[in-house]
C-alpha cells in the first residue's frame, strides 16, 4: 500500500504539472490510449485522435479509478 501510495503521489504531481504548464500541451493519439496513456492525454490542452484510436481504463473492470487529486 505505500508504494502504490508513493507511485500515486508522483503520478498526480506529474499531471498537475502538465496542467499547469505555460505551455499549450498536445497529445498525439493513434492506436490504444488506455490507463496512464489516457491520464496524460486528459492533462494536455489538446487531443488529436486518429481513427484507429482506443481509448480505455482497463483497472476499472477490477473497480480500481485513477487517483483523484489531492492537492
Amino acid at each position: 500500500p505505500a508504494e502504490a501510495q508513493a507511485y500515486d503521489l508522483r503520478v498526480m504531481r506529474a499531471t498537475r504539472a502538465m496542467v499547469e504548464s505555460p505551455h499549450a500541451l498536445v497529445a498525439a493519439i493513434r492506436g490504444a490510449c488506455v490507463g496512464g496513456g489516457l491520464e496524460i492525454a486528459c492533462a494536455c490542452d489538446l487531443r488529436i485522435a486518429t481513427e484507429s484510436s482506443r481509448f480505455g481504463i482497463p483497472v476499472a473492470r477490477l473497480g480500481m479509478a485513477a487517483p483523484p487529486d489531492m492537492s
